[in-house]
């Protein structure tokens, strides 16, 4: 079954003209996408941590900082998991799938490989801006193996912030 990431859901950008039925999409085309994956004790016991630690340092004690080893363990995911991302990814036909980083997985495949692992509305949209690849709506996972995955990076190139 289906999983919609929590707040993913996007709006078309205001005041823009969809061009999407203009010019058809292929499916065989390539993308790149970041995968970007939850830590193994989830996001609460890293918040947990954080607020601990500062909490400590402003009471004048002495809090350590956490080793290299200790922040992976705690805020790095959980290797079977990223382990099992990779390998539903694989097993869809996709050959570029490497992790980067902590929590990250890189991907560059044909959206027609993604097709039953990612679901997104593509859009195409005209701005004051020029032309925009983006989305619209909600980014659903139909693989139980992509379950880690908390965000999904790349779907579009529309500004986070306008100057």
């Amino acid at each position: 079954m289906a999983r919609a990431l929590t707040a993913s859901f996007r709006q078309p950008p205001l005041g823009c003209v969809d061009m999407t039925a203009d010019v058809p999409w292929s499916d065989g085309a390539l993308c790149d996408l970041t995968l970007y994956l939850q830590p193994a004790g989830g996001e609460r016991a890293v918040v947990d941590a954080a607020e601990e630690h500062v909490r400590r340092r402003l009471a004048g004690e002495d809090a350590p900082f956490l080793s290299r080893d200790e922040a992976v363990a705690l805020a790095g995911p959980d290797p079977a998991a990223r382990d099992a991302v990779v390998a539903a990814l694989r097993g869809a036909g996709v050959e570029h799938v490497h992790p980067v980083g902590m929590r990250a997985v890189h991907v560059q495949g044909r959206w027609q490989q993604l097709a039953g692992l990612i679901d997104v509305a593509r859009m195409r949209y005209r701005t004051a801006d020029g032309v925009l690849v983006g989305r619209a709506g909600a980014i659903s996972l139909g693989d139980p193996a992509l379950d880690p995955v908390v965000g999904v990076f790349g779907l579009d190139n529309r500004r986070a912030l306008s100057s």
